[in-house]
């Protein structure tokens, strides 16, 4: 509803406000609390517009694994790609996101990630082109819809 709109919309611009005044919102502190007084679901609501504008470009570990998850279980993966790719790559927890990447088969995230971050061109070549020629080396082919 319009109503339930602008309500959203006022709640990213305050998060985005408390963001661009340096408060601790979005780093472990802000979003422990948060999570403890009934918050965090809006907080991970929040977040995908705040990343996209840039406003946002980086997020503690904690703070994006939940992000995922959360953008996961509403089946959003296409949002969790672009804020992959927005966030800044050397802020990322590789131990983490490369195999949910390949996972969900984000494959933006992970070539860039490969590339950027750990200079390796080759590997991120060897799990796409099975997926480009339909195979898959763990005997089943996996789809962006999945």
């Amino acid at each position: 509803t319009k109503a339930r709109r602008m309500r959203w919309m006022m709640e990213v611009a305050h998060y985005g406000e408390m963001w661009q005044k340096g408060g601790e919102v979005w780093g472990k502190e802000g979003y422990g609390r948060a999570k403890r007084e009934g918050k965090g679901e809006e907080m991970l609501e929040a977040l995908p517009p705040l990343v996209f504008s840039h406003h946002i470009r980086s997020l503690p570990p904690d703070l994006l694994k939940d992000l995922s998850e959360r953008l996961v279980q509403t089946n959003r993966k296409t949002s969790l790609e672009l804020c992959l790719m927005r966030l800044d790559p050397l802020s990322l927890d590789l131990s983490f996101v490369l195999p949910l990447c390949s996972s969900l088969c984000l494959l933006g995230p992970l070539l860039a990630l490969h590339t950027q971050v750990l200079s390796d061109f080759c590997s991120p070549l060897r799990q796409v082109l099975p997926l480009l020629e339909g195979k898959s080396t763990k005997g089943k082919t996996p789809t962006r819809e999945e």
